[in-house]
């Protein structure tokens, strides 16, 4: 079968038909490249070693068999476009990997298409490729790539060297619809757990995240739910092209735990920002760690004063320490998740304060992602501040970064709690109402 693109859309750069052999152990992949492409092909940083057989043709009738060349195949004749096939050992990899580039679940292999789609090295943006895959039977796949028509997935070439989770293996799938946007959760099997659960507490975490963006942040998603021991319930996200979610979920959690837990509704924030540099981790991170509390809260799920309290002891950790060199060059834990919160929080009080409570971080975030910036794509980070700046009307953003970004500067935490009207009496958190920014305290806690 030929991938193609959809009706009326451009011919795809590069096109694949991938056929999954016995339980997917192994992938047999037949590859179109258009011409003006590097003949250097390759795939993920690790996979290479279970690529197999490579052979390129022009004519798809003679066939040149190609060997590695350190970590590449190198085939001239592509550069003018050719023909591509070969092998690849999908479980052998996902097993020698154990990463995002592929990961052996009980019985289901999760590797996305970067890992085992041979593709032309420092493609930019501007075509998109397209994939299509056959599975034998009791094999389902799931991607979390954009679907093209009934049977195929693609997105721009620039992409696939980011390209989302995806999994083949005997998975349950069970697609939720919530604010217009679908959401493909596949259980991986494993030890049981309340899966009605998972999908009241993903629904929900859906909901609340499309009431604080006025829109769910992206059209489909997909969720691999991944059974674990104990109690433990934590996630990860990756997009490019696409957006997908990690969740994994102890069999031991009970159902009020999932319904109260903070980690979907911070992992689906995560679709609400695109991908940028990881030396920038930190923004991602900081952005869901201070709005997910406030989305909640908003939505009656949260009390105000376990949102402000949170706050109060979690700021801190985001506090620089010895040797600091700005949020930029300083990846540890507290700097990654509570410094990129501090300068969030900073960012939301300072909007505020220089527009008189009309504008907020709110306004900001929501422009970015009505821009096409959210986790599918991936963006500079100063393109995502100059939007967010254009929809507040203040350059804070851009000022912020300018401070905080490439240098070591401590927060007077203290002083904002006051301004606020945040204070601990014998270990209580209490509103002072009559504060200069109560009001911003309670705008921030409620919404418009």
């Amino acid at each position: 079968m030929m991938v193609g693109g959809v009706a009326g859309a451009a011919e795809p750069a590069w096109r694949y038909q991938v056929t999954a052999g016995e339980g997917a152990r192994e992938l047999r992949v037949d590859g179109v490249i258009a011409g003006g492409y590097s003949q250097e092909l390759s795939v993920d940083e690790g996979a290479e070693p279970f690529v197999r057989d490579v052979a390129v043709s022009t004519d798809g009738k003679s066939w040149r068999t190609i060997a590695p060349k350190d970590d590449s195949w190198f085939a001239p004749e592509c550069v003018r476009g050719c023909r591509v096939r070969y092998r690849f050992e999908l479980e052998r990899a996902a097993a020698a990997l154990s990463s995002e580039a592929g990961e052996k679940l009980d019985t289901v292999i999760q590797a996305p298409p970067s890992t085992w789609l041979l593709h032309p090295l420092h493609a930019p943006p501007g075509r998109d490729y397209r994939f299509a895959v056959t599975a034998p039977a009791g094999i389902r796949f799931v991607t979390g790539v954009h679907r093209v028509g009934a049977d195929a997935f693609g997105a721009d070439v620039s992409q696939l060297r980011d390209s989302p989770y995806s999994a083949f293996g005997p998975l349950d799938v069970e697609t939720l619809h919530v604010a217009r946007a679908t959401i493909d959760v596949a259980f991986v099997p494993g030890p049981a757990i309340d899966r009605a659960a998972v999908v009241k507490a993903l629904t929900r975490a859906a909901e609340v995240v499309a009431r604080y963006f006025h829109r769910f942040p992206v059209e489909r998603l997909l969720v691999l739910v991944v059974p674990t021991g104990g109690d433990d319930l934590h996630g990860r996200t990756l997009g490019g092209g696409g957006a997908t979610l990690m969740l994994y979920v102890g069999r031991d959690a009970r159902a009020d735990e999932l319904a109260k837990s903070w980690v979907p509704a911070h992992e689906l924030t995560h679709l609400a920002f695109p991908t940028v540099p990881r030396a920038q981790l930190w923004i991602a991170e900081g952005m869901a760690t201070y709005l997910e509390p406030i989305e909640r809260a908003r939505a009656g799920d949260l009390p105000a004063e376990k949102l402000w309290r949170d706050l109060v002891d979690g700021l801190p950790q985001g506090q620089p320490g010895f040797g600091d060199r700005g949020l930029d060059h300083t990846h540890t834990w507290g700097r990654t998740y509570w410094g990129g919160a501090l300068f969030c929080m900073l960012a939301d009080l300072e909007i505020r304060v220089r527009t008189a409570n009309r504008r907020s971080l709110d306004d900001a975030v929501r422009a970015i992602v009505a821009a096409g910036g959210t986790l599918e794509r991936s963006w500079p980070l100063e393109r995502a501040l100059d939007v967010g700046d254009k929809a507040v009307g203040v350059p804070l953003l851009r000022e912020l970064y300018a401070r905080l970004g490439g240098a070591a500067v401590t927060i007077d935490l203290d002083a904002w709690w006051k301004k606020l009207g945040i204070k601990l009496v014998a270990g209580r958190l209490v509103f002072d109402d009559s504060a200069p920014l109560a009001a911003v305290r309670r705008a921030i806690t409620v919404g418009p």
